[in-house]
């Protein structure tokens, strides 16, 4: 009697049927032929004739004929069945049942969720793939490729990524990877962390990245500080002999720079960091790296030194004074003659570093930056 009742509810719950309906079709290649023409995003519900979750999700969907109205106005809808979709279901790598996928229209996947979900979640989420669509779809419409602007580009972005969950902005990364220039630059730059090493050593060689800095030293961050796992010391230092062979630093340079950037930029904002280390990674990264191109990294550094390094240690400002000399002959970026005035300061040559700080003003003004001598606030610890 107990297996004739069971029977006769799952039955029930697999035949229900409501009044609105989300419009499925079945087929892949029209599916993306379709998103294309309409510029949508792909709905994909992958499901088994035996999966009870699977019959019972899209159930519940359609109890709701709001949700079902947003899911056949917004996007392209596809069902797989795993009986007759091998195929798919191998490429795509499915798992488990139900599993939901969204593709843009050259069959990418955007992003994905294993097991039954709520109406509630669901209903939540692809309001917000939606809005997401529409504003990538806005940010690589021809109009801002034939104007694009690196920074406005970014600017962009951001805020679109940060609700998103890491695996996947990485989808959405190499998404506009494989869609080539303008966007592969800025994506390997302002991105690293979400980038696979190889992906990124291969973009870096057609680049020429070893003659542009800031893609180095982004390199530097996909290799030695992925966003998962974090490295420890020991595998950064093995990291960083494989990355000079890459980009032609001397892995002395690489090693300073990712255990600064780690220090400054992961541990310190963690609550994580340890004085000494903080001190000793900005001592090698001034020592060894002055030059890097990341300056609000070699800022922070010299800022710890200065504050814990006592005013006596005149050798060590010396000698820092004559490399920043030396880089300021070429450099273009103020904060290097803004740490010059802090130094020239600290060796009592009065009469040379409020000319660094006007040097300094004028290049931060030039690039819109609104300055503010570093001097000002340091002087404390110097007199």
């Amino acid at each position: 009697m107990l297996k004739i009742i069971t029977s006769t509810i799952f039955m029930f719950i697999t035949t229900i049927s409501y009044g609105a309906k989300i419009n499925f079709i079945t087929s892949l290649s029209k599916a993306k032929k379709l998103a294309k023409e309409e510029n949508k995003i792909i709905f994909v519900d992958v499901m088994a004739d035996w999966c009870l979750p699977c019959k019972m999700m899209i159930n519940d969907i359609e109890k709701d004929e709001k949700v079902v109205a947003y899911f056949n106005e917004n996007f392209i809808n596809l069902k797989i069945n795993e009986k007759y979709n091998r195929l798919f279901i191998q490429t795509y790598g499915v798992i488990s049942y139900p599993t939901i996928l969204f593709l843009d229209h050259e069959g990418n996947i955007i992003e994905n969720f294993m097991g039954y979900r709520g109406i509630d979640y669901l209903y939540q989420n692809v309001q917000r793939i939606g809005n997401h669509n529409n504003m990538i779809q806005n940010l690589t419409n021809d109009t801002i490729i034939t104007m694009f602007d690196e920074k406005v580009f970014i600017q962009k972005l951001s805020p679109i990524i940060e609700k998103m969950n890491p695996r996947n902005v990485r989808v959405m990364m190499n998404w506009f990877i494989d869609k080539g220039a303008p966007y592969t630059k800025p994506i390997l730059i302002n991105f690293p962390t979400f980038i696979n090493p190889e992906v990124f050593t291969k973009l870096y060689k057609d680049l020429n990245g070893s003659k542009d800095l800031i893609l180095t030293e982004a390199l530097i961050i996909c290799h030695l500080l992925p966003y998962e796992p974090f490295q420890n010391n020991d595998e950064i230092r093995n990291g960083s002999m494989e990355v000079a062979k890459i980009t032609g630093l001397h892995h002395t340079k690489i090693l300073s720079y990712a255990l600064a950037y780690r220090e400054f930029n992961i541990s310190h904002h963690l609550g994580l960091s340890i004085e000494q280390a903080k001190l000793v990674n900005a001592k090698n990264l001034l020592n060894n790296y002055p030059e890097t191109s990341d300056t609000e990294l070699l800022s922070l550094a010299f800022t710890e030194i200065v504050k814990t390094t006592v005013k006596e240690d005149f050798d060590y400002y010396k000698t820092l004074q004559k490399t920043f000399v030396d880089i300021t002959t070429s450099s273009q970026e103020y904060t290097h003659y803004d740490i010059l005035s802090v130094l020239q300061y600290a060796n009592g040559h009065h009469d040379q570093y409020s000319l660094s700080i006007a040097k300094a003003n004028e290049l931060a003004r030039s690039k819109g930056i609104k300055f503010s001598p570093l001097l000002k606030d340091l002087r404390v610890y110097l007199d």
